[in-house]
């Protein structure tokens, strides 16, 4: 397994990402992932460098139960990660690492600003043309093997278009 780091954040408990529950907080987990300062080598610099750039969608709940969570706007850029929901309420600011585990890339999310602040959300991800999947699960939940919502686990699925 091996990992790029862009940026971190260490405290006494260790690394996380610091969100409240649900699909919100995958939303918000995922935004917070994305951002980060630092270098990338090799073939995650190429996933790092994929990553930026200004994406909208949703969350995909699996259960059926409520509406897909909007995602009205996720900004990633070399150092930082920012999202907003529908509408336009900020959903906070982190950091990201990504590696691989197998064949998955991974990208794992670390709260820097806001309700996110100190929990982590690890996950995989995919970028095919435009789209980027981003499956994530709530903290202390086994890394997700596959695309898929299961909301009732705490796995849920970003599907987001690039817009620029």
């Amino acid at each position: 397994m091996k990992f790029h780091v862009r940026t971190l954040n260490v405290g006494a408990g260790g690394w996380e990402l610091g969100v409240r529950g649900g699909a919100a907080a995958i939303t918000l987990a995922a935004v917070l992932i994305a951002g980060t300062g630092g270098r990338a080598f090799g073939t995650e610099a190429n996933s790092a460098k994929a990553l930026e750039g200004t994406w909208q969608g949703r969350i995909e709940d699996g259960g059926g139960e409520r509406g897909p969570v909007q995602v009205s706007e996720m900004v990633i850029t070399s150092n930082r990660i920012s999202a907003k929901d529908h509408p336009n309420h900020s959903m906070g600011v982190g950091s990201y690492v990504i590696g691989t585990a197998g064949q998955l890339k991974t990208l794992d999310a670390t709260g820097i600003e806001g309700p996110a602040r100190s929990r982590t959300f690890i996950g995989i991800y995919a970028i095919e043309g435009d789209t980027l999947r981003w499956c994530m699960v709530m903290p202390g939940k086994p890394r997700p093997t596959e695309f898929v919502s299961k909301a009732t686990q705490g796995q849920y699925l970003m599907v987001l278009k690039r817009v620029r």
